[in-house]
């Protein structure tokens, strides 16, 4: 028999974390955490045993963030024509977490939500596009303009420091 307790001890850490990916700051990661473990406890007896648990949670998190993004700001998304070759340099790997959530903190939402769902939580464009009700070529397009937009933050503080 699964105990509920044991899972949120367990699990609520991780997913605490990936709540703060997502939302703009710490009370609305909190209500995505509580949100997110009352489906999870709601729906217990739908996760196969086959399967990872930790994964299956993180999906309902991740929806989760998603849904209460949603339901707080309308996300505008736009459209640029756009390919591979034309986004901006990736981040330095040596970036700490705290680092990338203030930068994130920058960004609209739309850039914010497709940046950290592809970057960060490796999710493709189509996924990506299912989970938001948009195009592949949206989500390209936001991804595109979050990097642009990222990579514009950092020069700025950098000359700071120059």
């Amino acid at each position: 028999m699964i105990k509920l307790e044991e899972i949120y001890n367990q699990y609520s850490g991780q997913m605490y974390s990936i709540c703060l990916r997502y939302c703009r700051n710490e009370s609305a990661a909190c209500d995505a955490l509580h949100d997110g473990f009352i489906k999870v406890f709601n729906n217990i007896d739908k996760f196969e045993a086959k399967g990872n648990l930790g994964a299956w949670i993180r999906r309902i998190m991740v929806n989760t963030c998603i849904d209460n993004i949603k339901a707080q700001n309308k996300i505008l998304f736009t459209e640029l024509e756009i390919n591979d070759t034309d986004l901006p340099i990736d981040f330095q790997e040596s970036m700490t977490y705290d680092a990338l959530l203030l930068l994130l903190d920058q960004l609209p939402a739309g850039y914010r939500l497709v940046f950290t769902m592809h970057v960060i939580d490796g999710m493709d464009h189509a996924e990506i596009a299912q989970a938001l009700r948009i195009t592949e070529t949206t989500s390209r397009t936001q991804l595109y303009k979050a990097r642009k937009k990222l990579q514009d933050i950092l020069n700025k503080n950098l000359k700071l420091y120059i």
